[in-house]
């Protein structure tokens, strides 16, 4: 459950089931994906960095430097503007793409490893999609 359904939960002051929330990260299609465990994890993985929206692409190839960025270094690295960063930094640490970090009152965001393999396997769906920030 995220933090921010547990907010509109504790806002209204009023018990609902997660299910009478509309989902507005429209990432993974449950209707028509399905996973064949069969298939090696790469083939997954693939899938599912294919249908990652333009915010968590842009936030991985910013990250994939290997810095450590609070939000304001990250919403300026990924020209993402600050109120829609959370959206796109979630489905990437639940993926387990990212790192969040306590550094006093602010929050760093990195890769992890798992991260750095798959941007590194995967740079051609990220860059692809992306267009050049002028590096």
């Amino acid at each position: 459950m995220s933090n921010r359904l547990i907010y509109v939960i504790i806002r209204t002051k009023e018990l609902r089931k997660v299910s009478d929330f509309p989902v507005t990260t429209p990432y993974i299609n449950k209707a028509t994906f399905d996973l064949d465990f069969n298939q090696p994890t790469e083939v997954y993985i693939e899938h599912i960095v294919s249908m990652l929206n333009m915010g968590p692409k842009l936030i991985m190839r910013a990250l994939s430097n290997g810095k450590s960025y609070n939000k304001e270094d990250l919403s300026l690295q990924s020209q993402i503007r600050r109120g829609e960063l959370n959206f796109s930094v979630t489905p990437l640490e639940a993926l387990g793409f990212i790192h969040l970090e306590q550094s006093g009152k602010s929050v760093l965001h990195s890769l992890t490893p798992f991260g750095f393999k798959v941007y590194e396997k995967y740079r051609h769906i990220f860059d692809s999609a992306v267009p050049n920030l002028g590096e």
